[in-house]
């Protein structure tokens, strides 16, 4: 493996490999791992070889199986956070930042639709909704 002499270290990769690693979509940590310099090195090579710089936390971008209109509609219409992630293919985590950005107000736990259901069901069967 050749090794580049840069500035005060050495570096395991060249500087067009590096920009090329970034533009695929890898992280600048992964990248300063291999390389074996700094991630803000890496940053840097990027922005030289005129690779747009992605912001912090958004190293790969996965496309979602649902729009964000879809996904407010299926909350509103009732069904929780974690139905609507395995319909969408992500966490249920990030189906709530997309409705917080929405500005879509978030119901108490235990309010989704299917929560409303069983207790109408236990009510109607003199039961208690089991909380």
């Amino acid at each position: 493996m050749a090794t580049y002499v840069r500035g005060r270290g050495i570096r395991r990769l060249s500087d067009a490999e590096i920009a090329e690693l970034y533009r695929s979509g890898l992280d600048s940590d992964s990248i300063a791992a291999r390389a074996q310099c700094s991630g803000t090195t890496v940053l840097a090579i990027a922005r030289a070889a005129g690779v747009e710089i992605r912001k912090p936390g958004n190293s790969v971008y996965r496309k979602l199986n649902l729009s964000t209109d879809e996904i407010v509609a299926r909350y509103k219409d009732g069904q929780s956070g974690p139905v609507i992630a395995d319909a969408a293919g992500t966490t249920a985590n990030t189906i709530y930042k997309l409705l917080h950005r929405a500005g879509v107000q978030r119901r108490p736990p235990g309010s989704s639709a299917e929560a409303a259901a069983a207790a109408a069901r236990a009510r109607r069967r003199g039961g208690t909704d089991g909380r």
